[in-house]
């Protein structure tokens, strides 16, 4: 028992290190825990990035719509005061002189911080037909708007020629914006709204302006550079660079010409778009770009940020959730293995141990469990197992008692536990062996009863044919020895027979011996005759003994057919000896015919010597006729000797067959004992069994 506790150690320690099922549930359950969290990480990443490239777009286009809000209200304020003085001028330039205006200008500015400037040019002679410019205005100077008399742009320089006051002179809105320029008189960059005034018939007067310092507002644009790698940049409607950080762009450089072929390629787009957003590259750097339009103006402001920074936190995260995922997994994994051992491993090594103590033929081992899952029913599926194989020992111990009952002959048993399973089919297979056995044992009893019976009453008879035998070979013998004398009387027969015939031709000389020998010759003839009745006796008693013969092989028979399958052998030898009372009645019959024959031969032979003796008396007159008779005697005993010969030869094969018969009989008698003894043996043997009361 220690052994097989090693052994099942040893086997459940090597299953342990070929494979451990706390392994295989980890390595099946970690992948799908770690493809999980995986998965839930790039969802919560992409997530995450699409939250925060939302916000980040809101962000952008906010920070967007508040600059261009701020510019665009600027320009507006900047465009009113253009329009205002154009409807100054417009209703009262007839009247208004210099001194007026002088006051009406810097006012204008001072109403607007964002102003430079603000003045009224017109047309050519419109003002004053002696002077062919008059440019009035004001600008800020130290902070303070003041009036500039006499504005000139500078030598050679007409204001009539200028881009801020063509573009005025051909529209049909109330005033026009122009593209940024650097006036070389202020050393600003600048940009100007102007707003044509007309007469009374509708004919151009002039052009009032209002100039825009374009230094704040390039301030602004690049205040919102919030990075040091952001890119932000303000461009008028043809790409050309307003406010950026570098300085050498302003108004000079074009944004489509970039060296940056990426920037330059979005810069198209956003031409086009007005609004929208985009991507390029900078040394290797993916920037994310918004661009939106100046609805007063046209312009387009531009913010870039490089992609690694607008997604820093969305990289961080994914840092995070990475880890998070990492520290869950493992969690996860020691969670598994902790889970594993208590509710797998343990409740295993629990069932291993029990179904071991089991296999070891141990079924007193208690297999409990509190578990309510499926190793809970296993559990449970042990216990009633061991409670079953308790049956099936108690079912073995029974019929083990049974067999060991019917191996010394008891059939006398009745199983008393309640089988079921495979062990109700051996309880009734027992059952039929039981009914079966003691079926056959008593069929086999009662034959061996009629066999030991017939056995007897074939010995008996075999024991009597034998007797008769014996005495029929007496009597054969006996008949032998009358045929021997009748054989040696019959050739003296003949020896007088020739004697008479040559006493018969003596017969003339010697009547009187002839009488003697006649004498002689008739006393002869009285001996066969009573030989021959003697043989006739003989005759009769071989028939009667192949008649007893006969029956008896019948009895035999009859007894050999009773005894069944074990008195086959006895019926060949009642067969046999049948045949040979057959042969013997035949003999027996053919000899009492020679018998009768040989009687009627001595019949006629005494009748002849009756009439020889009475010939001789009158041999003299009947000489011819004695010696005729006397041919006919010695004929006659020629066939009589052949005749006693051929009696000879058929007794002499009647007392083989007789001889046969005997050793026959023997052989049966002691085979019939022999039978006997064996019949005896076989109830002893029967008799071991005990047989169910009533078989």
């Amino acid at each position: 028992m220690l052994r097989k506790k090693k052994e099942r150690a040893q086997n459940v320690g090597g299953i342990k290190r070929r494979k451990s099922l706390r392994g295989e549930v980890l390595a099946m359950m970690l992948p799908i825990v770690l493809i999980a969290m995986a998965g839930l990480s790039f969802l919560g990443y992409y997530t995450a990035k699409d939250i925060i490239t939302a916000s980040v777009n809101e962000r952008m286009e906010l920070n967007l719509s508040t600059a261009v809000e701020q510019i665009d209200k600027s320009l507006v304020r900047n465009r009113m005061v253009a329009e205002a003085l154009a409807r100054s001028a417009e209703a009262s330039a007839d009247v208004m002189t210099e001194d007026n205006f002088a006051k009406l200008l810097p006012g204008q500015i001072s109403s607007n911080a964002e102003t430079f400037g603000a003045g009224v040019w017109f047309e050519p002679y419109a003002y004053d037909e002696k002077k062919q410019y008059v440019s009035l205005y004001a600008m800020r100077k130290n902070g303070d708007p003041v009036y500039e008399a006499g504005y000139s742009l500078g030598a050679g320089v007409y204001y009539t020629d200028q881009e801020w006051y063509k573009a005025a002179t051909n529209i049909q809105q109330p005033a026009v914006w122009s593209s940024p320029y650097y006036d070389d008189f202020t050393k600003i960059s600048m940009v100007t709204a102007s707003a044509p005034f007309y007469d009374a018939a509708g004919k151009l007067r002039g052009v009032a302006t209002a100039d825009v310092d374009l230094t704040a507002l390039q301030k602004a644009v690049v205040a919102l550079q919030k990075g040091a790698n952001d890119t932000v940049f303000l461009v008028d409607g043809a790409g050309v660079y307003i406010a950026d950080k570098d300085s050498e762009k302003l108004l000079k450089a074009n944004v489509t010409q970039d060296a940056n072929a990426s920037l330059a390629a979005l810069a198209k787009t956003m031409l086009g778009e007005k609004t929208g957003k985009g991507s390029f590259d900078i040394d290797g750097n993916h920037q994310l770009a918004w661009y939106t339009s100046v609805p007063e103006s046209g312009w387009v402001l531009f913010m870039a940020s490089p992609e690694a920074e607008v997604f820093a936190s969305v990289n961080r995260l994914a840092m995070m959730l990475t880890i998070i995922c990492l520290i869950f997994v493992v969690i996860t994994g020691v969670a598994i293995v902790i889970g594993t051992n208590r509710k797998v491993i343990y409740p295993l090594k629990h069932l291993a141990d029990a179904t071991g103590h089991i296999a070891d033929g141990d079924l007193t081992v208690q297999v409990d469990s509190k578990l309510q899952n499926e190793f809970g029913a296993v559990f449970s599926s042990v216990g009633r197992l061991t409670v079953r194989l308790r049956d099936y020992i108690d079912y073995i111990n029974e019929i083990s008692g049974v067999l060991d009952q019917i191996a010394v002959g008891n059939l006398d048993f009745k199983l008393q536990n309640h089988y079921v399973g495979e062990f109700e089919k051996l309880k009734l297979s027992l059952e039929n062996i039981q009914a079966s056995l003691s079926k056959t044992i008593s069929v086999i009893s009662i034959s061996a009863s009629q066999v030991d019976s017939g056995a007897g009453q074939v010995a008996a008879g075999a024991q009597a044919l034998a007797d008769g035998s014996m005495r029929q070979a007496a009597t054969i013998d006996d008949l032998s020895m009358s045929l021997s004398q009748i054989a040696g009387q019959a050739q003296e027969n003949l020896q007088h027979v020739s004697a008479a015939t040559e006493c018969s031709k003596l017969a003339s000389s010697s009547v009187d011996e002839g009488n003697a020998h006649m004498t002689e010759l008739t006393q002869a003839m009285n001996d066969i005759s009573d030989a021959s009745r003697k043989i006739a006796d003989i005759t009769k008693i071989i028939e009667d003994i192949a008649f007893q013969t006969n029956l008896l092989a019948l009895n035999a028979s009859v007894e050999a057919a009773r005894a069944g399958v074990a008195g086959k052998g006895f019926a060949v030898v009642a067969d046999e000896v049948r045949n040979l009372a057959a042969k013997s009645a035949e003999a027996a019959s053919q000899t009492s015919q020679l018998i009768s024959q040989s009687v009627a031969a001595t019949a006629r032979g005494a009748k002849i010597t009756e009439k020889t003796a009475q010939i001789l008396k009158d041999v003299q007159h009947k000489t011819l006729t004695a010696s005729e008779s006397i041919t006919k005697i010695e004929r006659a005993s020629h066939d009589q000797t052949d005749a006693i010969a051929r009696i000879g030869d058929e007794i002499s094969q009647v007392s083989s067959i007789v001889e046969s018969n005997a050793s026959a009989a023997e052989e049966n008698s002691a085979t019939s004992q022999e039978m006997s003894t064996q019949a005896t043996v076989l109830r002893q043997e029967i008799s071991r069994f005990k047989l169910p009361e009533g078989e």
